[in-house]
């Protein structure tokens, strides 16, 4: 019998098992910038004979058509809710790391080389 090590995203749950060549773990193999990502993806339902089975000559399964980055979903009233709800995530799994002692309040004061005001209601803090 073997073991197997998984790592579980704090964020989301997905799991995948460490040193993984299918995967982005271990952490930082990461290239694109987060605010850039798509967080809200179009898929096309394709048809097709079913998981697993492919169909010469023609499309299947599900891929993206388009997409939202989050600054683009949070300005679409469409996504409100689901915008609010990352974000309350987000602060979740950050207190979480501070009160765990992984991320320091020196951290959070590098993320920006300038301390921002707080901005104005419904205005995002932009790194200088």
């Amino acid at each position: 019998m073997t073991d197997i090590e998984y790592v579980s995203c704090p964020f989301c749950f997905h799991t995948q098992p460490l040193g993984s060549r299918k995967g982005h773990y271990p952490p930082g193999d990461y290239e694109d910038e987060p605010s850039k990502t798509r967080v809200i993806q179009i898929r096309r339902a394709m048809p097709g004979p079913g998981k697993g089975h492919k169909t010469r000559g023609q499309s299947f399964g599900f891929p993206v058509i388009g997409g939202l980055s989050m600054e683009e979903a949070a300005k679409d009233p469409t996504y409100a809710e689901v915008t609010q709800a990352i974000k309350a995530r987000i602060l979740q799994v950050v207190r979480s790391y501070i009160e765990a002692g992984i991320i320091s309040a020196e951290e959070l004061d590098n993320l920006y080389a300038v301390k921002p005001s707080l901005p104005a209601e419904g205005k995002a803090l932009v790194r200088p």
